[in-house]
């Protein structure tokens, strides 16, 4: 009597499976069996978003026209298990920002699955790069309206700094009080991303309000770039009372005025005529190790030269050279319309030639010659200082016009 067919399936002899049969294959020798190298697998699981980024299945998934029941069902097929990690691959992946609008309003709805703070943060950078800017703030209103994400005050800061790079001020004020009415204190950087904001469009008056908030905050205090800002402020503001008053409390937390902050308060002493007391900051300045630039020394140049200390400025522009800083045209320009007012000629022929310019002053002072001479056959009439007919010497507008034409 002829055998079943399940007993012949049953007992059917595999000759080729002989050497596996006594142990069991452990899984990198079942996975040499289909891949061919090992190493590609191994990248894939144990990173699914390098697996991801590449596949052409999932990519012709997310690439179905008009996002339908049909794009949900693949992608179900695709990935059992939908998780942050998932959500978070497919929106790095290179597709329609539309795309993933949409697929993450899915994975909203998926049984199980609640967004967190990474998957709204992935989406939000995305939004930027597309720069969709009223999504991004919807987002961000339903980041602080969800129980499921935890709003931290770090999370706040990389929000407001989102809005800060693209100039969105009110946007930024707004999102920083709601989530401050949810109770989430912002850190010092995040009040500091707020001050510079509100500097870099000129409401200063509005700075010094969150300066007043952030000093009401508990643990919160002020650093080195809040005071430069709010330094800088009130002398954009004429408050230079409350520039220099900040300027001692600062010191007075043992914290160390940058160069910009000094350079700062030279230009407040200059323009209330306290020459004296800027030089005596500036000592101050060397004294505590704070180098100065040449941004530093272009305040002084022109502050001295204001003043009328024209000696002490030309002794500033030699200790600057001593020091191995290089002069640039603003400085340049300073220092020469201070000497020439001076009449300091043999000064500003040193000062051209220790810049290596020297050669290039008769050159100059020709061709401002022939350009007047030109004038006055034009009818212009010459004044009795700038006359033709007279020697020729450096004047103000000589060494401006260098500038423009040699640097």
């Amino acid at each position: 009597m002829g055998t079943s067919a399940r007993s012949s399936i049953t007992f059917r002899y595999f000759p080729t499976l002989l050497p596996y049969l006594p142990r069991k294959l452990p899984e990198t020798e079942i996975v040499e069996l289909f891949i061919q190298n090992p190493e590609d697998w191994k990248i894939s699981r144990k990173d699914r978003a390098v697996r991801m980024l590449d596949d052409p299945d999932l990519i012709r998934i997310l690439n179905i026209p008009n996002w339908n029941s049909d794009t949900e069902r693949a992608l179900m097929w695709y990935e059992k298990r939908v998780d942050h990690q998932f959500v978070c691959s497919v929106l790095e992946i290179g597709v329609n920002i539309n795309v993933k609008i949409e697929f993450f309003k899915w994975a909203a709805k998926v049984r199980h699955f609640n967004h967190d703070i990474s998957t709204y943060v992935t989406l939000i950078r995305c939004l930027e790069e597309a720069r969709l800017y009223g999504d991004i703030y919807e987002t961000m209103e339903e980041v602080i309206r969800s129980p499921y994400v935890g709003f931290s005050p770090a999370v706040l800061f990389e929000f407001v700094k989102v809005f800060g790079r693209a100039k969105k001020m009110n946007e930024a004020l707004s999102f920083f009080y709601k989530a401050k009415e949810r109770k989430c204190r912002p850190t010092s950087s995040t009040y500091n991303s707020v001050i510079l904001m509100l500097m870099k469009e000129g409401l200063h008056e509005k700075v010094h309000e969150v300066y007043a908030e952030m000093c009401n905050e508990r643990d919160c205090f002020p650093d080195m770039v809040t005071y430069s800002a709010l330094i800088s402020s009130y002398e954009k503001l004429g408050r230079d009372d409350s520039a220099v008053s900040l300027f001692e409390e600062m010191k007075d937390n043992s914290l160390q005025p940058t160069e910009k902050i000094y350079t700062t308060l030279f230009g407040i002493y200059f323009k209330e005529g306290k020459v004296e007391k800027a030089l005596h900051l500036f000592q101050e300045m060397k004294r505590a190790g704070c180098f100065p630039t040449i941004y530093t020394y272009t305040e002084l140049i022109k502050g001295l030269g204001n003043a009328g200390w024209v000696e002490e400025a030309y002794g500033l522009y030699k200790d600057m050279l001593r020091d191995g800083l290089t002069p640039d045209v603003v400085f340049l320009i300073y220092l020469m319309n201070m000497l020439g007012k001076a009449g300091r000629v043999k000064d500003l022929r040193n000062v051209f030639n220790e810049m290596g310019m020297c050669s290039r002053i008769n050159e100059l002072e020709q061709s401002i010659h022939d350009l007047r001479a030109e004038m006055n056959a034009e009818g212009t009439p010459p004044s009795a200082s700038e006359s033709v007919d007279e020697p020729k010497r450096p004047v103000v507008s000589t060494f401006k016009a260098f500038t423009h034409k040699f640097f």
